[in-house]
């Protein structure tokens, strides 16, 4: 099933600060100089100021979540979850906190609780659209797809141009085998975005499972014409479809180019299949 990280930096910075009550302004300018360090990259400055912000107000709600951020982006999500679990008993009214406190139980597998929380947050805020997607993401995991496409369609409702969305819905459609809705998902994106590469790509899997391999070999080109310096997997792909029309010159060729171009599973393939 369907798994992406779920971790997104502007989830941290897209909100204003918000506190459980009235920060010292120490501690604020040092989260504010912590957000500025992550924008640029620094993350270890980032981390050493806004630890001296909580250490300074250990109460400030933003602070705590914005570590708590931090330390996800980076995948030590059992740290982060304490912090945003405090921020939700500091400021239980907060959407956001309990978004990202859900992603980290997402992250861990944790795909009840995850759910709760996701629940939590949309109750706070019926229009976050994020909160929809991920919680989409945690019924896929349970196995609930009905109530994952429900979400997916919920987001796409708030947002007609929620890319991420028309994505997850494409895949789920895809592993379900409902093939004409996931190409309509992914021509979706196409529309949004004429040069998503990713669209094409994914658009020729569904053909590939779907046994049309001359649409998928089409699908495979157009990736390739829009990202040649990406295009080592999109060669792969291509060459597995080229074998099963029986075109073992071609798949061979497009299997050396990827195999060149530094892609090294591509020997199994060229071992295994070529002469």
């Amino acid at each position: 099933m369907i798994r992406i990280a779920l971790i997104s930096l502007t989830l941290f910075l897209g909100f204003p600060p918000i506190y459980a009550q009235s920060p010292s302004s120490d501690a604020q300018r040092l989260t504010d100089q912590c957000i500025e360090m992550m924008r640029q990259g620094e993350y270890q400055k980032a981390l050493e100021l806004v630890n001296q912000a909580i250490e300074i107000d250990g109460k400030n709600v933003f602070a705590l979540r914005t570590r708590g951020g931090l330390l996800a982006m980076f995948q030590y999500f059992k740290p982060a979850l304490k912090d945003f679990s405090k921020a939700i008993k500091l400021d239980p009214g907060n959407s956001l906190s309990f978004y990202n406190r859900g992603t980290c139980y997402q992250n861990m597998g944790k795909y009840s609780k995850a759910v709760k929380d996701f629940d939590r947050s949309i109750e706070l805020n019926p229009e976050f659209k994020s909160a929809y997607a991920n919680r989409g993401l945690a019924w896929c995991e349970l196995k609930n797809y009905d109530q994952a496409l429900n979400d997916y369609k919920k987001a796409i409702e708030l947002d007609e141009e929620y890319e991420l969305a028309y994505r997850l819905r494409g895949l789920l459609h895809k592993d379900m085998k409902s093939y004409e809705e996931a190409i309509a998902d992914f021509k979706q994106l196409l529309k949004l975005n004429p040069e998503n590469h990713e669209a094409h790509f994914m658009i020729a899997g569904v053909h590939m499972d779907s046994g049309k391999y001359l649409y998928a070999i089409e699908s495979y080109n157009q990736a390739i014409e829009l990202a040649p310096e990406e295009m080592s997997p999109y060669l792969l792909m291509r060459g597995n479809a080229k074998k099963n029309i029986n075109d073992l010159d071609g798949a061979c060729a497009d299997w050396n180019k990827a195999y060149n171009l530094g892609l090294s599973i591509a020997k199994l393939l060229i071992d295994e299949s070529c002469p």
